[in-house]
């Protein structure tokens, strides 16, 4: 009788084990006897503030009722099962995982004007609506300034002919903008400011007002003396060209500077010190020559 029971036994223990591959004989037996499996979920504010970060949930139950995080300058999308994209869980979502998990909120930053302040230059508009937790470098408007060559916005006012290497926080590659968690660890120089890039990123350090950076143009003057003589030097844009070089040459006296067109015209206007260039990037003058007494 002894055998016959133990013999029993051992075939309902290998039922069980044929009944339930994928877990074993203590987890199959549990289940059985509570009817549940309690999972942990760890919930991942993502920057933003929630009076508790895990709660429990029956595996192939629905989720229940989810808290919602808060977060300033930001609106709430969502739990979704992965940090940058992944499935979007709801109250009424099942818990298909039958282990401990993370889910991670999703956010989508507000919208926000900033100033743009263009330092001598001109605009169509002067505000432009950002987005927090956004790229906004392609949002910024190209100011223009006669003489002047734009070298960007920054978070503020500078010097003119400065073309410093600012810090603003920059996207590391995340695909997902709605993630601002971009690392910028650089030191802001308040004196130069920030460059914004196209990688920058607005969040609650930046700025609201932006300033336009300005280099003076400069025009490269090309002048051919006599033979192979010849002289390079650069002039700003807009301004008085400066003292030019007076060359030499034997039997002739020097009767200025003149352009390629202006060479043979005896009423053409040399370029002087005085004379104000614009508008071009080079230009090449020609030495004109009179004779001496002794060589006529």
């Amino acid at each position: 009788m002894k055998i016959k029971l133990l013999g029993f036994i051992s075939i309902g223990i290998l039922m069980c084990l044929f009944a339930y591959p994928q877990k074993s004989l203590a987890a199959a037996i549990t289940e059985q006897n509570n009817g549940s499996s309690s999972v942990i979920v760890t919930l991942d504010p993502e920057g933003g503030t929630l009076s508790t970060t895990t709660m429990s949930v029956t595996y192939g139950s629905s989720y229940g009722t989810l808290p919602t995080p808060t977060r300033e300058n930001y609106n709430f999308l969502g739990w979704y099962t992965f940090r940058n994209g992944g499935m979007k869980i709801t109250e009424a979502s099942k818990v298909i995982k039958n282990s401990n998990h993370k889910l991670y909120a999703k956010w989508q930053g507000k919208g926000t004007a900033i100033t743009l302040d263009a330092q001598g230059g001109e605009l169509e508009k002067n505000t432009v609506i950002v987005y927090y937790g956004s790229k906004f470098y392609y949002q910024l408007p190209r100011p223009t300034r006669k003489n002047y060559t734009f070298l960007g916005w920054y978070t503020t006012p500078g010097t003119t002919n400065t073309n410093p290497n600012g810090n603003i926080t920059e996207d590391t590659g995340s695909a997902n903008n709605n993630d601002n968690r971009s690392g910028s660890g650089n030191n802001q120089d308040k004196a130069t400011g920030s460059k914004i890039t196209k990688n920058s990123i607005f969040d609650e350090k930046s700025g609201k007002t932006l300033y336009a950076r300005w280099e003076e143009k400069k025009i490269k003057l090309i002048l051919f003396g006599f033979n192979e003589e010849h002289y390079e030097l650069e002039v700003t844009s807009g301004k008085p060209c400066g003292a030019l070089p007076s060359p030499t040459r034997t039997g002739y006296k020097f009767g200025g500077w003149y352009r390629y067109n202006d060479y043979s015209d005896p009423d053409a206007k040399a370029v002087t010190k005085d004379t104000v260039l614009s508008g071009i990037d080079q230009l090449k003058l020609f030495a004109r020559w009179y004779p001496t007494q002794s060589e006529r």
